[in-house]
């Protein structure tokens, strides 16, 4: 008898331990993706989708204003390294009053006293003119293009050697307005504005 006990009480703790799985609390979904129509679970994920979205628009935002102000950081230190240069190896007081003073002798256009030469002298005759809308392109800090470079002409020498010329610089005549540049990469570090 006691040896049916045991038995018995063998048979009775595997049944349990066995049966227990079936007892436990189930997760929602039984491990099958969830069904659409569960009104519970389609509230849950569309809460969530939209907290997924809120942020990822959160995100994008804070990137758009980082990119803002990264480019607005730039755009300021570019300003200041060009009134740097500008204050360094533009066109200083004393120059300023030196070309005033030569245009104001000499009818207040350089087109009087600064001739094209040869080349450019033949390409104007045949009509070829600079590119349209030059001028905007022509402002501190850029860069003067070759078809535009090709149209320069040198300052004429009286006045060229009344005033300074820090190195590395050059200054150049296109149509009837000065630019002093950077010899190395043509950048206009000045323009000399006359005031008739």
């Amino acid at each position: 008898m006691k040896r049916h006990f045991r038995y018995l009480c063998a048979l009775t703790g595997a049944t349990l331990c066995l049966a227990n799985p079936l007892f436990a609390d189930k997760p929602a979904n039984n491990g099958k993706p969830e069904n659409p129509g569960n009104s519970a679970n389609a509230g849950q994920s569309s809460s969530e989708a939209s907290s997924y979205q809120a942020i990822e628009a959160s995100i994008a935002k804070d990137q758009k204003n980082l990119q803002a102000e990264a480019m607005d950081e730039k755009a300021k230190l570019n300003a200041s390294l060009l009134a740097e240069v500008r204050q360094r190896d533009g066109f200083n007081a004393q120059s300023r009053q030196a070309l005033d003073k030569y245009l104001k002798a000499n009818g207040n256009s350089w087109k009087n006293v600064a001739p094209l030469p040869p080349g450019l002298q033949r390409k104007a005759e045949s009509g070829a003119a600079l590119p349209s809308g030059w001028q905007k392109k022509l402002v501190l800090g850029s860069v003067i293009p070759n078809d535009i470079y090709d149209h320069a002409r040198k300052l004429p020498k009286d006045v060229y050697d009344s005033i300074q010329h820090p190195e590395g610089t050059e200054d150049v005549l296109i149509e009837d307005q000065l630019y002093r540049i950077a010899k190395k990469n043509r950048e206009i570090i000045d323009i000399f504005n006359h005031a008739p």
